[in-house]
């Protein structure tokens, strides 16, 4: 799959654009479209986003870059259960809930 990110343009744009290229490419698992989306996502909107709650799929990682790129620091996402994450290389890997309770 092709990297599509947003620069400076609109969550929305972005979504659209990189619902085009996953649909293209043929790409259909989930965990690797949640890769290639957070990895495209602008780094100030990302890290709105890994300060709430974290979005489980790829609908959830859609709707919370909408929702922070409209609304900004005001937006607000119910709290919930933390994920815990481990980096590797400067990217964040966050961990299901079966993962975090085997560590």
């Amino acid at each position: 799959m092709r990297q599509v990110d947003q620069g400076n343009g609109s969550a929305t744009d972005y979504i659209t654009r990189f619902k085009q290229e996953a649909e293209t490419s043929g790409v259909t698992d989930e965990k690797t479209l949640k890769m290639y989306f957070q990895y495209g996502l602008n780094r100030a909107l990302s890290n709105r986003i890994y300060r709430g709650t974290l979005p489980r799929t790829l609908q959830e990682w859609y709707t919370q870059a909408i929702l922070f790129d409209t609304h900004g620091e005001g937006a607000t996402i119910p709290e919930g259960e933390k994920q815990a994450w481990t980096e590797v290389n400067g990217f964040r890997h966050y961990h299901s809930q079966e993962e975090t309770q085997r560590y």
